[in-house]
């Protein structure tokens, strides 16, 4: 007597949850697991950093916000979050006002003047990004001789190239990728494990 044979139906879901279950194990499918778990996590890493980083440089520009004007001297600092040190700058300017500085938008060589003794003066220009309450965005910055360390136009190329979405293409192509390989990992281990019975 002939037995008829059926093919075990596998979803797509189940394949999904045995290939995530692979993490650990050795070779490709501990590797195939793995490449999972990456197109899993990266969206949200590079979704929180994307848009952490979209809200410190968001906001209006000069002639929509006011501009400041001043003379003062930076001093480099460090905040707790935790176990993690986050270093900023403060601009302080002769009248003792004090407007922070991230280090994703200080000046190069902002370091050199925050740590040097006694503080170096700079004449600066700026304004504040994220609707006027984040944190200041030099757009000029001229030594006591007359020297630019910054312009203007370099400045505002800068904040340009940083808003540019088009920075992250790179990292979302990784995504595409990792999630292509996925899935075809997946499709590979549904035919397998749809033996026939």
């Amino acid at each position: 007597m002939l037995q008829s044979k059926e093919k075990k139906q596998v979803t797509w879901l189940f394949a999904f949850k045995k290939l995530l279950g692979g993490i650990g194990s050795k070779g490709m499918f501990g590797l195939n697991a793995a490449i999972l778990v990456g197109a899993l996590c990266t969206p949200f890493i590079f979704s929180f950093q994307y848009f952490q980083h979209a809200e410190i440089v968001s906001g209006p520009i000069p002639p929509d916000v006011p501009v400041i004007r001043a003379t003062g001297y930076l001093i480099r600092k460090i905040e707790k979050h935790g176990l993690k040190e986050v270093p900023y700058f403060d601009f302080v300017t002769d009248d003792k006002k004090i407007y922070r500085v991230g280090e994703e938008t200080a000046f190069r060589g902002a370091y050199e003047f925050s740590v040097s003794s006694p503080p170096k003066k700079i004449y600066a220009e700026g304004f504040l990004l994220n609707h006027e309450n984040g944190l200041f965005f030099f757009t000029l910055v001229r030594l006591p001789d007359g020297r630019t360390l910054v312009t203007s136009e370099q400045a505002m190329n800068d904040l340009k190239k940083t808003r540019d979405y088009k920075n992250y293409l790179g990292f979302i192509y990784v995504v595409i990728f990792l999630w292509a390989v996925s899935i075809f990992n997946i499709y590979k281990l549904k035919r397998k494990l749809s033996t026939e019975v």
